[in-house]
């Protein structure tokens, strides 16, 4: 049995296939973060991030927190339409 289709906000997919999207787009968010931690400048004890760069790094990290939840709702069987948008339809097709 295949699986149905959505009109999810990333386009007309199936559930899992939303699911392994929005895994891989946190992994994409963390290798990000990743090579900007490598390059910044420290001292050993740390470093400080000026003016708005933190509200900046916290939006990131809320948005792989959210992607992670949803892609782990899905697999684990408590969401089984993850980023289906609000009264959209299955998809017939």
């Amino acid at each position: 049995m295949s699986e149905h289709k959505y009109r999810t906000r990333y386009g007309i997919m199936t559930a899992s296939q939303v699911g392994l999207d929005l895994l891989n787009r946190s992994a994409e968010r963390l290798g990000f973060l990743q090579e900007v931690f490598d390059i910044v400048h420290h001292d050993g004890d740390g470093f400080t991030m000026p003016g708005y760069m933190t509200q900046g790094l916290a939006a990131i990290l809320e948005d792989i927190k959210h992607d992670v939840w949803t892609a782990h709702n899905y697999y684990y069987g408590d969401d089984r339409e993850p980023g289906k948008t609000d009264d959209a339809p299955e998809v017939r097709s």
